[in-house]
């Protein structure tokens, strides 16, 4: 059963940046509420180590690409005109160089393409990608916003113990029969399903 009195005073607790465990939140919410942040714990982790890989692989690209988004920030900023545009140039200098090694990158190793959030030739007949903020692949595990490309962050373990939180406050388990306590196979098909999501966002 969801406990709201302690559920309320660890969310308190998480908003002053004291330390909960997550033996207290699943202890507060509810065996219910329980499974499904274990679910999006094991989701968050497999990301977590997608995105270890991807950094890994495309250090240099990551690399090369965040020094472009520096110069495209500064032109954006800049005081007058043809300093703006001096800027911009460097950094479309510096998307061009950073597409090619990605290319090099993808040709080493093909299968670093499942970190990208879009293919080498979206939008482009011939393949080529314009050597721009807008256009250039990003990594999908970093939290961006570029057009219609949005990235989401990784969700981080305090997150989803707030969000467990909330979510037990907002719909609690009231008695013991309402939600029973999952059975292994329900375990399991949870699991299952978390592994179909994540097999689909790698061959995204």
């Amino acid at each position: 059963m969801t406990d709201l009195q302690a559920c309320h005073a660890l969310l308190t607790r998480l908003d002053a940046g004291g330390k909960v465990t997550l033996s207290e939140v699943r202890e507060a919410i509810g065996s219910s509420h329980a499974s499904s942040m274990n679910v999006e714990l094991e989701h968050a982790a497999a990301l977590k180590g997608e995105a270890q890989n991807a950094s890994n692989g495309l250090r240099d690209y990551i690399e090369q690409i965040r020094v472009a988004d520096l110069f495209n920030g500064r032109s954006e900023s800049a005081k007058s005109a043809s300093v703006g545009r001096s800027l911009l140039q460097k950094a479309e200098s510096r998307y061009e160089h950073a597409l090619e090694r990605l290319q090099e990158l993808l040709q080493f190793d093909s299968s670093l393409e499942r970190h990208l959030d879009r293919p080498m030739d979206l939008g482009n007949e011939g393949g080529f990608v314009a050597p721009d903020v807008e256009a250039v692949p990003r990594i999908k595990y970093h939290a961006r916003a570029n057009g219609k490309h949005t990235h989401k962050g990784i969700p981080s373990r305090v997150e989803l113990m707030r969000s467990a939180l909330q979510a037990a406050i907002a719909d609690p388990i009231t008695t013991a029969s309402a939600q029973p306590e999952p059975s292994q196979q329900q375990l399991d098909e949870q699991r299952a399903m978390l592994k179909a999501k994540f097999k689909a966002l790698r061959s995204v």
